[in-house]
């Protein structure tokens, strides 16, 4: 394990705590003030993710190139946006980040420690957005709930969570949806006094 994950809060180091800090950030935006110094750096990551994630699951539509990088495999679901790939490329070459590999004397023996130094809040922003969003198909799993607007992650297995929790959910599915999908609503009798 390397130096990164020696310094980086528990809550980062499990499978999904870096998408839940991204959620954490552009959620942020719901409460901070236009002023706050981390409100523009995460406004400009949550237009990256809006061009990802509010796409139709189709894979056909104009004005979308697909990345052709090893990464990443035109099979998927959809291609990834253009306008999403510009403006992260964009933003990471105006906020180059320095990473360093080093090699130290430990107990153990000599072991080599991959890190970063971030100098910046945007550049520490662009390095969880590429490390936890683009690395591991964590836009797959990073959505925004329809029914509140906050983000979350989907960590079902089948990737297929539509609501942030059971509360939006339980508001999504009024009397009136209920209604149109044709359940019957159920009505108690009263018994008179």
């Amino acid at each position: 394990m390397g130096r990164f994950f020696k310094i980086m809060p528990k809550f980062v180091q499990n499978e999904f705590g870096g998408l839940r800090l991204i959620a954490g950030h552009l959620n942020g935006l719901l409460i901070w003030d236009k002023g706050h110094v981390l409100y523009h750096v995460w406004q400009k990551v949550e237009q990256i993710v809006e061009a990802i994630t509010d796409q139709p699951p189709s894979k056909e539509k104009k004005g979308v190139t697909i990345l052709t990088e090893s990464h990443w495999s035109p099979n998927k679901r959809y291609p990834m946006p253009g306008l999403a790939i510009r403006s992260f490329n964009g933003l990471a070459k105006q906020n180059p980040i320095s990473l360093t590999v080093t090699r130290l004397k430990t107990k153990k023996g000599t072991e080599i420690f991959a890190g970063h130094k971030p100098a910046s809040h945007t550049q520490s922003a662009l390095w969880y957005l590429w490390r936890y969003y683009f690395q591991d198909n964590g836009w797959e799993r990073l959505k925004r709930c329809p029914q509140c607007k906050r983000w979350f992650v989907d960590e079902s297995k089948n990737k297929r969570k539509g609501r942030c929790s059971p509360h939006c959910t339980w508001n999504w599915w009024s009397r009136a949806r209920r209604k149109q999908a044709g359940h019957k609503l159920l009505v108690k009798n009263r018994k008179e006094g």
